[in-house]
């Protein structure tokens, strides 16, 4: 995975500390990056558009 690279969480695997990022990759829970929860108008739109 390039360093600076913008990746989504889809899932969590508490046993190994590893954050899923798709496509067989995990992501160490301890290292070293930057986590942003959405803003809650993004959210908000995601949720939505998931009723369709």
């Amino acid at each position: 995975m390039p360093k600076g690279g913008v990746y989504r969480v889809y899932s969590l695997n508490k046993s190994y500390g590893a954050m899923g990022v798709g496509g067989g990759l995990y992501v160490n829970q301890y290292g070293a990056y930057k986590y942003e929860t959405p803003s809650k108008e993004k959210l908000a739109l995601a949720i939505d558009m998931d009723k369709i």
